[in-house]
């Protein structure tokens, strides 16, 4: 091949480059809500580590709370930020779940390492009422997110039995069946 040509195909190369990069974030995007997680079978749950209770967060308020306070109880757990379009795209489907499983023996956390007053500000702003914490600590190694949002679901015995990373419609009937079969 002479420089000649080579010169003559390399601006066509990196522009065909260019496009197949844009294409492809672009296909990675287009679902922004994500698609319904798929949770194993009952016989199939397999423990992705245990979570340390005495690892503490903050309400909204200051209050601090402790994974211990929450034992025996199944928790749903997402790590997220305000600046996360994907966090921003599942939040809907997420506060959908949480309204329809009031009352059920879940709880819910949206946790973020952000001020209190910006997750008080994001909250008020779009109306959200599924329980959001702030966390001052390093998250714990099984709650470290390789990315945001990364959920968690760990059951009544501190066993991280679901993790997802990315967005995801949760709010469908296959997450309140996994989630009533851990109850």
């Amino acid at each position: 091949m002479s420089t000649h040509t080579f010169v003559k195909r390399s601006p066509c190369a990196v522009l065909l480059s260019l496009i197949f990069l844009i294409n492809s974030c672009y296909l990675f995007k287009t679902n922004p809500a994500g698609d319904p997680p798929e949770f194993p079978e009952r016989s199939e749950i397999m423990s992705q580590g245990v979570v340390d209770y005495e690892w503490s967060f903050f309400t909204l308020d200051g209050e601090e709370k402790t994974l211990k306070d929450y034992a025996n109880i199944v928790i749903f757990m997402t790590i997220w930020a305000t600046r996360c379009e994907d966090c921003l795209s599942e939040l809907p489907s997420i506060q959908t779940l949480y309204d329809s499983m009031m009352g059920e023996n879940v709880v819910f956390m949206l946790l973020s390492d952000e001020e209190e007053d910006s997750l008080i500000e994001f909250v008020e702003t779009n109306g959200l009422n599924v329980p959001v914490y702030t966390y001052k600590n390093e998250l714990p190694d099984v709650l470290k997110a390789i990315e945001t949002p990364s959920t968690y679901i760990i059951d009544r015995h501190g066993s991280i039995v679901f993790k997802h990373i990315g967005a995801a419609k949760w709010d469908g009937l296959t997450t309140r069946k996994f989630l009533r079969e851990l109850q």
